[in-house]
């Protein structure tokens, strides 16, 4: 899923003032932790939003979750809702 999250609230949570500077952010903090501030972030966004992936100016990616910036300073993060199949076809 997709959503459309204003910037300004992504650069208070990390307390950054760019996009650039969300790698270094990023760097100090435990993965649990990341995971849980992006969930909380995205449970105040109700709708899913339409993302242009030609329009992409900058990416990162943070295992479950993807931040795209696009070339109008919109920023989207994208949540991998892939559940793990483990099942497989038997033998016999």
């Amino acid at each position: 899923m997709i959503y459309l999250d204003s910037y300004k609230e992504l650069y208070t949570l990390f307390n950054i003032s760019s996009f650039d500077k969300i790698h270094d952010a990023i760097s100090s903090i435990a993965p649990s932790l990341l995971e849980y501030h992006l969930e909380q972030l995205l449970s105040n966004i109700e709708t899913n939003a339409i993302l242009n992936k030609h329009n992409i100016q900058d990416s990162i990616n943070l295992d479950t979750y993807t931040l795209y910036m696009d070339y109008s300073d919109n920023l989207y993060i994208e949540q991998d809702l892939a559940e793990d199949d483990y099942s497989a076809a038997s033998l016999w």
